[in-house]
């Protein structure tokens, strides 16, 4: 599963150090919850491919503004609004 972006997709929800406890076998309730998630999402992009339906293009922060934000001293709430909007 090396290199195969599995990873990367869960740690949109997980920390770093979760998804590595999960890819291990040693977090298996979360990694089942995360198996559910990946497989909800891919049947989202498959259902909509053989429905020709686009599906809309949603952005996530970038987590590397927001860190240069927290340090400045700014609190997290405003931060998180002002990369939102």
């Amino acid at each position: 599963m090396e290199n195969s972006g599995l990873s990367e997709a869960l740690e949109v929800v997980y920390g770093s150090n979760a998804v590595t406890h999960m890819l291990s076998g040693k977090a298996v309730a979360r990694a089942r919850g995360g198996n559910f998630l990946v497989d909800a999402a891919l049947n989202i992009i498959l259902i909509a491919d053989a429905l020709q339906v686009p599906l809309p293009n949603l952005s996530l922060p970038q987590t590397e503004n927001l860190e240069v934000d927290l340090e400045e001293g700014q609190d997290s709430e405003n931060a998180v609004e002002e990369e939102l909007s």
